[in-house]
């Protein structure tokens, strides 16, 4: 988003759709409220048809098709809200898909948190919800370009340049919904009166907690719509890169006094008594490498100060030169230098936040304006009619095979008839 800037008219249209935008576009207070009140209860009229929608997808051309001159609300809608909208039909709308998907998401996170998982019913529900979801995700990467396995390859290749997997909520979606999958099994195969519990459902309880703190990070998503809070969470995504850059700078240098001080204290399993009550003992908390390097890093995050500590182990001189200089290091320069990185990305992205929520909505608007109409769990309606449409098409293709191997094996039964014709002629000629 840093090249110019995206005609905003053109995305917000599109975005919202021609009656709504239509809606949005008076002066009037009162037709604006009375608009959106109209809009609402036309919705509200719609929402009973996604379930037939998802049942049977060619019922939506016809709805898409219809006029306000076919229904019975031409009068209200059309000409008392001065509207010159022809169509009604809101469901394919990409704001309207949007907002319908995030508030399905928002009913399914909400019954994975606080749902007790005691019964296989309960269970099995979440699962089939569950799987929908991730199943809508494979058919957003399927059909962004090339196919499932084009993304993953290109994602692992490029790192994330694709069209489905350039936007980090998809990619959020897909670990989370994958987790909440195997978590659900493992909730479905353990047995919950087994004495004493085998431990799967502890393992299957972490899993899906750790979906859960995911899935409730997606409602970023809906923030992401709204012209002031849109860069922000832009800002938020591009410090955490801020983030991962200055931790694998930090790691190099912990790494670096962790395995001196524990090449220092290996050894040296001796318990001083004149230690304060707050301090570690060096010659026993350091004698493995990966307590010291806890250590060293619950120190630079929580500011403990363990140089009195150091003065009083076996190598008071040694010790206290290696925390001095991971103090000055970790603790002074490089947490300087991450304050310096995030103040850099918050300038960079306030100054163009204008842009940046441009390119925010021009990237929502060509990821919804493809989606299908039937979100989860309503898209696993469609599949009896892809099914028949497979088998169609299957039946299809058998026949036309059939018919060119009959018209291939009559060409040569009458080829084979006048060579056999020709034959006979020059024999009797001869």
């Amino acid at each position: 988003p840093h090249s110019s800037t995206p005609p905003p008219l053109l995305h917000q249209a599109e975005w919202l759709g021609e009656l709504i935008d239509e809606c949005f576009s008076t002066h009037s207070r009162h037709l604006w409220l009375l608009r959106m009140l109209s809009l609402l209860l036309l919705l509200l009229l719609q929402l009973p048809l996604l379930p037939l929608v998802s049942l049977y997808p060619p019922l939506e051309r016809s709805l898409r098709a219809l006029h306000w001159r076919h229904v019975c609300l031409d009068w209200v809608f059309a000409r008392a809200l001065c509207l010159s909208t022809e169509r009604p039909y809101l469901l394919d709308v990409p704001i309207v898909k949007f907002g319908v998907s995030m508030a399905l998401d928002f009913v399914l996170t909400l019954m994975l948190t606080f749902a007790s998982l005691d019964s296989t019913a309960e269970v099995l529900l979440l699962l089939a919800w569950v799987a929908s979801a991730f199943f809508f995700e494979l058919e957003q990467a399927a059909g962004s370009g090339r196919g499932i396995w084009f993304e993953l390859r290109l994602f692992f290749r490029q790192g994330a340049r694709s069209s489905f997997s350039a936007d980090a909520f998809n990619l959020l979606d897909m670990w989370a919904l994958a987790l909440s999958n195997v978590a659900l099994v493992a909730f479905l195969i353990e047995r919950p009166h087994e004495q004493p519990p085998d431990g799967r459902r502890e393992a299957a309880n972490s899993l899906l907690s750790i979906a859960i703190f995911f899935l409730w990070l997606r409602a970023l998503r809906i923030l992401a719509q709204f012209p002031s809070l849109g860069p922000l969470v832009l800002m938020v995504a591009k410090m955490l890169k801020d983030v991962m850059k200055w931790l694998t700078l930090m790691v190099t240098v912990l790494n670096a006094f962790t395995s001196g001080l524990h090449r220092l204290y290996r050894g040296r399993g001796q318990p001083l008594e004149e230690l304060d009550h707050d301090c570690i003992d060096f010659d026993n908390d350091f004698e493995t490498w990966g307590r010291t390097l806890l250590l060293l890093l619950e120190g630079t995050l929580t500011s403990e100060n363990w140089l009195e500590c150091a003065r009083n182990s076996s190598h008071a001189v040694l010790g206290s030169v290696l925390m001095y200089g991971c103090q000055a290091i970790v603790a002074v320069l490089l947490f300087n230098m991450l304050i310096a990185m995030m103040a850099k990305t918050f300038d960079h992205v306030w100054e163009e936040q204008e842009l940046n929520f441009q390119f925010l909505l021009a990237q929502t608007v060509l990821s919804w304006r493809g989606q299908p109409t039937s979100p989860p769990p309503f898209n696993w309606l469609r599949m009896p009619h892809f099914l028949a449409h497979c088998l169609a098409a299957t039946g299809s293709c058998i026949g036309s095979a059939c018919r060119h191997t009959c018209r291939r094996g009559g060409g040569a039964g009458a080829g084979g008839g006048a060579a056999e014709g020709a034959g006979s002629a020059g024999s009797a000629g001869s």
